[in-house]
């Protein structure tokens, strides 16, 4: 008994649990209506429909219940929901309480409110579209279905493409694959309607091809040209969507200028109204205005009909995108200075080809617009249309190199166009790669344009150093400048220099002669014209040669030895290359270990070169004019005026200048320009060889090397001179006596000084070093430094009068452009230190250089340093600048 009642028990929860399971398996047969129906659909299960007699299905809508009727037998539900649902969310809910079935379902209404055509739709209003999935509607009237184009909130934008114009006013609206109901619209409310006309502008044969809605084989197209009768045409259609008006029908109907179309349509009236052109552009004159810069076009239907119009000057012009014209009408289109090349024109008017038209643009060359080095380089030339390729990329022209006889021709290579001058004309270059010796011409040809020819120019030869030889020891000289030929004729105070050879390159700044002078003509102390001679007839001289001074090498020691037995007497600069350990001008300083290279510092407006104890204070101080006895009539102190950064030469090289007024009288404002270039040389370890002008000047490792330019300045009298004051002097920062410091002086024999020491009795030594030769205008010549004695220092801006100092004169005799000097200056630490002076504490030293004062208004200038060419072989200190200047 307790089996059967158990096998019953699990009977009945099988049965049980089956019910349950069953209540999701309902679907519903559509989910969206049309507001205006009633809502019914079929519920459907995978049970027989019939075992769910009892259950209820209940429309649900704010928060309301609505019973609605549900045939068991067949599934078959129907709903009448209440007005105020026109515009809300629904769901029906299916529920039995014995078989614990509880299924929602979320149904939507859709309100339709109005339908109407808009130009090629059909537009539906209503509500709650933004429920709907646009890739589930569809529209058909039966035949064919329509295209959704859109779907917003309260419209639904359907495509009345290929809608045939006897179409039924009834749609079918289906969503999901479900039908929703009907949309009725009235058949003779549909209005045939073209969207675009293509081209608007028509040329002969050209077909026309009418975008729209609503065309048939019963209607007709009609033309209307302005201020003419109306004229139907013969058409093709491509369906309800497309018709084609062939070229030889328009044509037949002789129409020019602006017109307008429109559709017929039997059934359902006048379309809109579109506006096109009949057109052929004809170009009756191109010119171009040279003087007004302007090129014309003249002509008949050049005006835009209404419509916008630009000009594409195809192949003529150069630019990507057709121009517009800066003035229009419909004979005539300006166009400013358009930039036009050589090729093969046609004239296009907005989307129509004109008539053919070949302007005559042919590139010419000129003039030549810079002359040449005689080693090659860049030519520069100009001329008109000088583009050198087509817009499809032809290349229209060559540029060649012609020997004046025409047997040698050489291409000029890199054409590059430099700028657009205007007016049609450019400014070129090209690059020739080797060296000529005749006289040539640039040439230009091509197919079909004329050839021209221009006559190049070489540079004027130009020397801008020449070495020195002693008096009466034949040697060879090394002559740098530019523009030199292969076999020039070279002669130093009227004595030839034999052998010439030249050494060019492309890729040095300066050219070289090397010849062998025999050193015979007189005068160890002036200076003597060098001149080069080219082709005979091209010739240059320049006052430039120096022998050098035979003076002998510093000696001393026990053994009074040259060099002080610590170096060796270099024979050719008479100058002393120290042993290692050993420094100074005659390698008598014990430097076993070199100084530590410098630290940048701005200090004053004159150079120092500092320890942590002591500094020294060198510069450039004052420039004052003097008259043929001594008597100052000028002075003008340097330290109180700004300086301006004028150039950086490099990342180590910097010029400054500054100004002042040395004509109180002078009305056109001409001021006198003073520019110094500061080199620092931090090699720590060895001297440097320069070459200034021809003067071979030692760099001493972490040194300062001055160079100054003196231009424009207004003499009183043309028989006064300017002295350059420049002081070298010890300025203490601690209880050091600097007093006790010895001077040391090398001359030239007895005129001049070449290089000063001043020695601290700590052993920090102040080398300086002047060149023995100036260029003054365009002629080189000796300089003269003296030493001022103390009781003349009056006026000079010393710092610190009772310490150790020296004051240089160099006397400059009246020059008319320029003068350019240079001096050096370097620092050196003796190991005889004495380690318990406080002055002895040397962990490093400074340098300092000219203060640069931003000037407001000033012009920057450049200086061109024609008498360096040989840059050194170490770096170069950066300089760190200050905005202030310390005025004493």
């Amino acid at each position: 008994m307790k089996n059967k009642i158990l096998i019953e028990y699990i009977i009945f929860s099988i049965l049980f649990i089956g019910l349950v399971f069953s209540q999701n398996i309902f679907s519903i047969s559509k989910n969206s209506f049309l507001f205006s129906n009633e809502i019914s659909f079929t519920l459907s299960t995978s049970d027989p429909i019939s075992n769910y007699s009892g259950m209820e299905v209940v429309l649900i809508y704010l928060n309301k219940h609505v019973k609605c009727n549900f045939d068991s037998s067949t599934g078959e539900t129907r709903c009448d929901p209440p007005e105020e649902m026109k515009s809300v969310k629904a769901t029906i809910n299916l529920s039995e309480t014995q078989l614990n079935i509880d299924q929602n379902f979320n149904i939507t209404f859709i309100n339709v409110s109005d339908i109407y055509q808009d130009k090629t739709h059909i537009i539906i209003e209503g509500t709650l579209f933004d429920q709907l999935e646009k890739s589930k509607i569809a529209v058909s009237n039966g035949s064919t279905f329509l295209e959704t184009v859109n779907v917003e909130p309260s419209k639904i934008s359907v495509s009345l493409i290929n809608l045939p114009s006897y179409s039924t006013g009834t749609f079918a609206f289906y969503y999901n694959n479900g039908f929703i109901g009907y949309l009725y619209y009235l058949p003779n409310r549909f209005t045939p309607y073209i969207s675009s006309v293509s081209p608007f502008i028509i040329n002969n044969n050209e077909d026309m091809l009418i975008k729209g809605v609503f065309f048939d084989e019963g209607s007709i197209f009609h033309i209307i040209p302005v201020d003419q009768q109306f004229t139907s045409i013969p058409y093709e259609i491509n369906g309800p969507s497309t018709a084609i008006i062939k070229g030889e029908s328009l044509k037949s109907i002789g129409i020019s200028g602006r017109a307008t179309i429109y559709y017929n349509s039997s059934t359902l009236g006048i379309s809109n109204k579109i506006d096109i052109g009949f057109t052929l552009p004809t170009i009756i004159r191109v010119s171009y205005d040279f003087n007004l810069q302007q090129l014309f076009i003249i002509g008949n239907f050049l005006d835009s009909y209404g419509l916008t119009t630009t000009l594409d000057i195809n192949g003529c012009a150069i630019t990507n995108v057709p121009l517009l014209p800066n003035f229009q009408n419909s004979t005539l289109l300006i166009f400013n200075n358009p930039k036009l090349i050589f090729d093969y024109c046609v004239f296009k008017c907005s989307n129509s080809y004109s008539s053919p038209y070949l302007i005559n643009v042919n590139p010419v060359l000129i003039k030549i617009d810079k002359t040449i080095e005689r080693k090659g380089g860049n030519i520069y030339f100009s001329g008109n249309y000088l583009t050198e390729y087509t817009l499809k990329g032809g290349k229209i022209y060559d540029i060649s190199i012609e020997s004046q006889d025409k047997s040698f021709n050489y291409p000029c290579k890199d054409i590059k166009q430099i700028q657009y001058i205007g007016n049609q004309n450019y400014l070129m270059s090209c690059f020739i790669d080797q060296y000529f010796d005749f006289q040539f011409n640039l040439k230009l040809n091509g197919t079909f344009i004329t050839e021209s020819l221009l006559s190049v120019s070489y540079q004027p030869i130009t020397i801008n150093s020449i070495s020195s030889t002693f008096y009466g020891t034949p040697d060879k000289v090394t002559i740098v400048g530019n523009s030199f030929c292969t076999q020039p004729y070279i002669t130093i105070g009227g004595s030839n220099c034999l052998n010439p050879v030249t050494k060019i390159s492309l890729n040095n700044q300066y050219d070289q002669i090397v010849c062998d002078f025999k050193s015979d003509v007189k005068g160890i102390n002036i200076t003597h014209t060098v001149n080069i001679l080219c082709e005979q007839i091209n010739s240059y001289s320049f006052d430039a040669f120096l022998y050098k001074l035979p003076i002998p090498c510093p000696t001393g020691g026990s053994l009074n030895k040259e060099c002080f037995g610590n170096g060796v007497c270099n024979e050719n600069s008479r100058s002393c290359t120290c042993n290692k350990g050993f420094a100074g001008f005659d390698c008598s300083i014990t430097q076993s270990n070199p100084s530590t290279p410098p630290i940048p510092k701005v200090n004053d407006t004159i150079t120092i070169i500092e320890t942590s104890g002591n500094k020294f204070d060198i510069g450039i101080v004052q420039i004052r004019e003097i008259t043929f006895n001594n008597i100052v009539e000028k002075t003008f102190n340097l330290t109180n005026l700004k300086w301006n950064l004028q150039d950086q030469q490099s990342e180590f090289q910097f010029i400054y200048n500054t100004s002042i007024n040395t004509d109180s009288k002078n009305s056109t404002n001409i001021e006198t320009i003073i520019k110094v270039q500061i080199s620092i040389n931090n090699n720590s370890i060895e001297s440097q060889q320069y070459d200034f002008l021809g003067d071979i000047i030692t760099i001493l490792p972490n040194s300062v090397k001055y160079q100054v330019e003196i231009q424009n300045w207004s003499f009183n009298n043309n028989l006064n001179s300017i002295q350059l004051i420049i002081l070298s002097q010890s300025n203490s920062k601690s209880n050091c006596n600097d007093n006790s410091g010895t001077t040391n002086i090398f001359k030239y024999g007895e005129d001049s000084i070449r290089t000063l020491e001043l020695t601290l009795s700590n052993g920090q030594t102040l080398v300086g070093t002047f060149s023995n030769r100036m260029k003054v205008d365009d002629r080189v010549i000796r300089t003269k430094i003296e030493l001022l004695s103390n009781d003349k220092l009056n006026g000079i801006p010393l710092i610190n009068r009772a310490s150790n100092n020296i004051v240089s004169v160099l006397t400059i005799n009246n020059f008319k452009k320029n003068v350019i000097i240079d001096p050096s200056f370097g620092l050196l630490i003796s190991n005889d230190i004495n380690t318990n002076d406080s002055c002895n504490d040397f962990p490093k030293w400074k340098i300092a250089v000219i203060v640069v004062c931003g000037a407001v208004g000033l012009s920057i200038l450049f200086i061109v340093s024609f008498f360096l060419y040989k840059n050194f072989k170490t770096s170069l200190i950066i300089l760190e600048i200050r905005s202030k200047l310390k005025k004493w």
